[in-house]
């Protein structure tokens, strides 16, 4: 039902905007939780540039399946892991996010009660709340990166993933393609000349493909190629 009506608004061009969004005349209080993480799923895929609703689509996925608002919600009724993976998508760091001025913000997180959820993961606590023992500099203890986070954590090695995003300092660094920070596609051009497998396609391949047009085409083409003087071979040709 979800993705025949995804379909729906994807056909009449609905819910694409906020504006869009009002047009529907939609009672926000009176929504299921599926319908608002269906319309944030819509907006961040017109806008998957924004943090803010790259977050808020997050928030909404950790309300459809465990009932919270807002991290700090989230803590208080136990759900520590998905409030913390949930606040990775803040638009801020940390940092600003622990800041008792962004206590309005739906991811706001009170310090105390987060130290107090972290008491059971250690090595999680010493990266979010770093103490002196960590010898960290002062421009390192601000705030922590996911990569950070993945590092020593999990069964691969973070420096030689994601090298594209600039947000990933662990990044090693190797060649031109990782150094200009593009996602990486099969139409990049660095890429296209380092591994690409280069083919000539016949009139053999368009016949197998349907197109006797095409093939023609490249029939004559191929004929002409090696030809001194073309023009009166196909005026012979007629």
């Amino acid at each position: 039902f979800v993705g025949l009506l995804y379909m729906y608004l994807d056909y009449y061009e609905l819910a694409l905007d906020h504006r869009s969004i009002s047009e529907l005349k939609l009672n926000s209080s009176e929504l299921p939780f599926w319908v608002d993480y269906l319309i944030q799923c819509r907006l961040t895929a017109r806008n998957p540039g924004e943090p803010q609703k790259i977050f808020l689509t997050s928030l909404s996925c950790s309300q459809l399946l465990r009932n919270f608002n807002t991290v700090t919600d989230g803590l208080r009724r136990g759900h520590m892991l998905m409030s913390l993976a949930t606040l990775m998508y803040a638009p801020v760091p940390i940092s600003e996010a622990l800041k008792a001025s962004n206590s309005q913000q739906p991811w706001y997180v009170d310090q105390s009660e987060l130290k107090q959820v972290l008491v059971a993961y250690p090595t999680l606590q010493a990266a979010i709340f770093p103490s002196l023992s960590t010898k960290l500099t002062p421009a390192e203890s601000q705030d922590i990166t996911l990569y950070e986070l993945l590092k020593g954590s999990v069964p691969f090695d973070v420096s030689r993933l994601f090298k594209w995003q600039k947000t990933n300092s662990l990044a090693a660094v190797d060649d031109d393609i990782e150094r200009s920070h593009e996602l990486p596609h099969f139409s990049q051009p660095l890429l296209s000349q380092k591994y690409a497998q280069t083919e000539r396609l016949t009139y053999t391949y368009f016949l197998h493909q349907g197109q006797p047009s095409f093939a023609l085409a490249n029939f004559v083409a191929a004929k002409l190629a090696n030809c001194s003087n073309p023009n009166k071979r196909i005026d012979k040709a007629i």
